[in-house]
């Protein structure tokens, strides 16, 4: 038999019984081999529209014949994406029921990942793995629940809102946008009790702790072109706190990178501007259906450097750690323009891995430009993901 026949006598007629059968539907989800060539593709969504006029078809349906954009397995983009899109994640490691896979996404963990999609302007679908009798594991059950609690509880910051302006995450947690409103998603509650919002425009009208239905009014304190929220000292909720800020008019931003005093900032290459170093997208497979996503730069020559403009809110000593791969030991050379620079020989792992490179002295706040070398050892072999500063404290 050819894809042919199993096209025309298997996959098309129970298409055709999905969508006339059944009554309506709002998505019909294809997961589409990437190489089906092209006709087939718009022979399915030719019946789709046709048969149900106002379902949606998955962008895995290829060839970019699909309604929105459809993601990688359990790939959340850092970087904001235009037009519709959705991220495909589990609550564990399998996407269908697996006995022996018991490393669950904490509820902390699901939301983090659903506000990050919806931060980037898009929305999240989360594979649940039920087993052959439709049961659902105790555990998993657990997690949705109380992560379900928490969106029931703050359903404005998830439900008819509009990505960050900043178009990427903060290193305390992320922002969505309702109009003049922004809400405050703090993963990571500061221990001084400030927390930091760079380079925007207009003074916060008012600011205000929720708690649920409740909420209690913050204090902002215009720094320069940041605004600082005084908060208290302890979270209000143990998974993931909110502030909601309100301001005359829709705020506008600035959206450079910057160092956050209080929360380990992470600058990963995606955001990196390149100088004889290769940077392009690497997606492995950790286990089967276990899948992993990132942008590295590789192939580094001589005098080639990766860089970022940043943004320092506080100037200080920050401890400097780079995560990458390689082959035995590497020479990396971490400079500021117009300041100090640390080398560091460190050895290296075929998987990524943290490894810390020395202290930089920002001596004052204001935009600096960090470049990034590795000088000797394996260099062609060398894959930079990111970059990571720790302000110390």
């Amino acid at each position: 038999a050819t894809f042919d026949d199993y096209f025309q006598k298997k996959c098309l007629p129970q298409v055709r019984e999905i969508t006339t059968q059944y009554g309506p539907i709002e998505i019909v989800w294809f997961d589409t081999p990437g190489k089906m060539p092209k006709h087939y593709v718009e022979k399915l969504v030719e019946v789709v529209h046709k048969n149900q006029p106002g379902a949606l078809v998955s962008g895995r349906a290829g060839h970019e014949l699909g309604d929105y954009q459809t993601l990688g397995d359990m790939e959340v983009p850092i970087v904001n994406v235009d037009g519709l899109w959705e991220s495909v994640d589990t609550t564990n490691d399998s996407w269908a029921y697996a006995w022996y896979d018991e490393n669950w996404k904490s509820p902390k963990q699901i939301l983090e990942r659903l506000v990050a999609c919806v931060a980037r302007g898009g929305t999240y679908m989360l594979n649940i793995g039920p087993r052959g009798d439709g049961s659902v594991s105790a555990r998993c059950a657990t997690a949705l629940r109380h992560a379900g609690d928490w969106i029931a509880r703050y359903p404005q910051v998830i439900y008819d809102v509009q990505g960050s302006p900043w178009k990427h995450s903060m290193p305390w947690g992320d922002v969505t946008q309702k109009d003049n409103v922004l809400f405050l998603t703090v993963f990571e509650w500061p221990a001084s009790g400030e927390l930091y919002l760079p380079n925007i425009e207009q003074d916060v009208r008012e600011a205000r702790l929720l708690l649920g239905s409740d909420s209690t009014e913050l204090l902002c304190q215009r720094r320069g072109k940041h605004v600082v929220v005084q908060v208290p000292a302890k979270a209000p909720e143990s998974l993931v706190s909110v502030i909601k800020l309100t301001f005359s008019e829709k705020p506008t931003v600035d959206p450079v990178l910057t160092l956050d005093p209080e929360a380990m900032t992470e600058l990963a290459v995606e955001f990196a501007d390149v100088n004889g170093v290769k940077k392009s997208e690497k997606r492995w497979m950790e286990k089967f259906g276990e899948w992993k996503r990132i942008v590295h730069g590789h192939e580094f020559g001589a005098d080639a450097d990766l860089s970022w403009e940043v943004d320092v809110l506080v100037p200080g000593e920050y401890q400097v750690s780079l995560n990458y791969a390689g082959e035995g030991r590497l020479v990396w050379h971490v400079g500021i323009d117009g300041g100090e620079s640390i080398q560091n020989q460190q050895d290296s792992s075929h998987n990524y891995q943290t490894f810390p490179i020395g202290w930089l002295n920002f001596p004052k706040n204001g935009r600096y430009r960090v470049s990034v070398q590795c000088l000797e050892g394996d260099v062609g072999k060398a894959s930079l993901h990111a970059i990571l500063f720790d302000a110390v404290r």
